[in-house]
């Protein structure tokens, strides 16, 4: 109920479930998935940021291409002409290739009932302008896997088909599929031993980590605060500025959610001068 996305890849569920002539759990799965996505997006989340008579969904800078306000994002998300412009870029297209190839295409090949599966996920994907959201690499992005999963399934069946040969078709295609995985993996990315060697600034900031003071209060950006104990003294940066000990942030690697010349204005104006 705090991840909206999940609304969105279910209504996909309720579509082919819909297709597969499933009608009460199919239309019961599309209408409770649009009642929930409006429920999380309007109440829940804007709750949880603070008054929900000012507070509003403030993801939806996510999606800044379609528009400036959430009115016009939805306004033109039913544009297909400005779908095209925003999802069909070299930079997206060379993603969704990505996605596919190591699949050898087959979630594409699984035809109609594949499709309600994929397009969903796919439209969370390179419908956002958030580099971090165009392809399988953090939560948001990771949603599509078992559906990618599910849909090249029905495009292995699809292909062998009721062949002679079709059990062992099946059986390539999967090979196929597991070796061009297994070479992706970390198995074969890292034979060498500098690949599994933690780099110097990671092993530095793991004891920086280490020797804070548990009793002190600290400020950190979100991909370090999550290697710091739970507290009531922990903030993600910039929450619990004016009151934290310690500031801890990264403005050299993965400096998400805000930019480097952000994060030192932030800590010169509100922390510095307390």
């Amino acid at each position: 109920m705090v991840k909206e996305d999940v609304f969105v890849a279910l209504f996909g569920i309720g579509v082919f479930l819909l297709m597969k002539r499933k009608w009460i759990h199919g239309s019961t799965t599309a209408l409770l998935s649009i009642i929930c996505l409006l429920i999380v997006v309007t109440v829940v989340l804007p709750y949880f940021q603070g008054d929900t008579a000012t507070a509003s969904y403030k993801y939806s800078a996510h999606w800044s291409e379609y528009g400036r306000t959430n009115s016009e994002i939805l306004k033109n998300m039913i544009n297909p002409v400005h779908n095209c412009k925003v999802i069909f870029t070299q930079y997206k297209l060379s993603k969704m290739f990505n996605l596919f190839s190591v699949f050898l295409f087959t979630p594409l090949l699984g035809g109609m009932f594949a499709y309600p599966l994929l397009i969903p996920n796919l439209f969370m994907l390179y419908s956002s302008s958030n580099p971090l959201l165009n392809g399988p690499l953090i939560y948001y992005g990771l949603l599509i896997t078992p559906f990618l999963f599910t849909a090249s399934i029905i495009g292995v069946v699809r292909i062998a088909g009721s062949r002679k040969h079709s059990k062992k078709i099946v059986l390539i295609i999967s090979i196929l599929v597991f070796l061009i995985h297994l070479s992706n993996s970390r198995i074969f990315n890292g034979i060498s031993r500098k690949a599994w060697e933690i780099p110097s600034r990671v092993a530095t900031v793991n004891e920086i980590i280490s020797d804070l003071p548990s009793s002190k209060s600290i400020s950190a950006q979100i991909y370090l605060g999550a290697h710091i104990p739970v507290t009531s003294r922990r903030y993600y940066f910039p929450n619990g500025l004016g009151v934290a000990e310690y500031v801890l942030l990264d403005t050299i690697g993965n400096k998400w959610p805000l930019s480097a010349e952000t994060y030192v204005e932030k800590v010169d104006i509100t922390w510095c001068k307390i």
